[in-house]
């Protein structure tokens, strides 16, 4: 079993200027009526993704009785929310990943032997975060992830072809 923790802290500031520029082009004013129901309701800002991608791959290179080739994929998952509101000024995110890649692999090099080769790689990430807004222009987000790995590689050597 393989732990590993990311925990980093990333201060973002923005500046007054800027800031205030924004706020002439686009004035953004709410009522009291939906302040206090985006304040009872954590999921009201609530933002849900989901990705998922596969490739896959093949090559065969053949000279005379040498080959080589190899095959293998590709796959990426992942489902998350952000933006859960926890207190005023606090939010929370939570994203689960999971990444599986195989190769598999096929070689005879003269005078050797046929040499047959499998590699899978399998991970699973559970990603989440807090993000404080201490002032309107200067927040504080703390992540970690907790990631597991499981490694297969298996090889078998035909000393009996021929």
């Amino acid at each position: 079993m393989r732990f590993s923790l990311l925990c980093s802290i990333v201060v973002l500031v923005s500046s007054q200027a800027v800031s205030a520029e924004v706020n002439k082009l686009s004035p953004v004013k709410e009522d009291f009526t939906t302040q206090t129901a985006s304040a009872q309701n954590p999921l009201s800002h609530l933002w849900l993704s989901a990705l998922g991608v596969y490739t896959d791959f093949k090559f065969n290179s053949t000279t005379g009785t040498n080959y080589n080739s190899y095959k293998g994929y590709s796959k990426l998952a992942s489902v998350g929310g952000n933006n859960i509101q926890l207190f005023p000024g606090l939010t929370a995110g939570l994203a689960l990943f999971r990444v599986e890649t195989q190769l598999g692999s096929q070689i005879l090099l003269n005078p050797g032997f046929p040499t047959h080769s499998v590699q899978s790689i399998r991970n699973n990430t559970l990603f989440g975060h807090l993000l404080k807004e201490f002032q309107p222009n200067f927040f504080v987000d703390l992540s970690g992830a907790y990631g597991r790995n499981k490694v297969n590689i298996t090889s078998f050597l035909d000393i009996n072809s021929n």
